[in-house]
């Protein structure tokens, strides 16, 4: 056999092999970049959350009478009180919570109210007076929420006028002096803040107006997060 074209195929059999191993090692490369890649934006994404545990924003919930001896309008104000590091949020939206979450989720009774009645209904002993709130920031028609889209700085708060709760339409029997027994003093809150930079935190108040509260202060203060 002529010695030339044995070279020439052990030549091409070592390019073939040659090509063949760069791409297995491109192939290796580019696998090993892809997870460097993953295990990098798997570091980021813990240390976003890390970072944004700590920037929670802290709140100091306050309310008192509107005026003097009268329990059937509040104030609520609320601060943003902290922490150090974050100067500011971006917006709030302030919603008055039920006595339960799955109000309106359970079985109707035949000729009662609607699912979207009960769930209109504020289950709680106040509600915001709608179209009322800070600035241009009213309350929707069920005074159930108000959202507040505009900057915070830390150390300043926003006022809130609240107003006692009515009986369901359909409960035409029902006294509002029945109603406030059943609704109770704990006026339950959700604070949605949120943060161009951070993301949103929702946090959860209550206020329970049985308590005694500071003989500094015509009124009951709670910070939050509660404890």
């Amino acid at each position: 056999m002529d010695l030339t074209v044995i070279y020439s195929g052990l030549g091409d059999l070592v390019a073939v092999g040659a090509t063949a191993i760069a791409a297995i090692a491109a192939r290796e490369s580019s696998r090993s970049s892809g997870k460097a890649n993953q295990a990098a934006a798997a570091l980021a994404s813990i240390e976003q959350d890390r970072r944004r545990s700590e920037l929670t924003p802290r709140f100091r919930v306050r309310v008192e009478p509107w005026t003097a001896g009268n329990d059937q309008t509040l104030r609520l104000r609320v601060m943003l009180s902290g922490p150090a590091g974050l100067d500011r949020i971006d917006g709030l939206t302030v919603k008055v919570r039920d006595d339960h979450f799955r109000r309106g989720e359970g079985t109707l009774t035949a000729g009662g109210p609607t699912r979207e009645e009960i769930k209109a209904q504020v289950w709680g002993p106040y509600r915001f007076g709608p179209g009322t709130g800070p600035g241009d920031s009213l309350a929707d028609a069920d005074g159930r929420v108000t959202a507040y889209e505009a900057e915070l700085p830390i150390g300043e708060e926003l006022p809130y006028f609240l107003e006692r709760t009515r009986p369901p339409t359909w409960a035409k029997s029902m006294t509002q002096e029945q109603w406030n027994e059943q609704r109770g003093p704990v006026i339950r809150i959700a604070l949605e803040a949120w943060h161009a930079d951070h993301g949103r935190w929702t946090l959860p108040c209550e206020i329970d107006l049985s308590a005694d509260h500071d003989s500094r202060y015509a009124g009951w203060l709670v910070d939050v997060p509660q404890a």
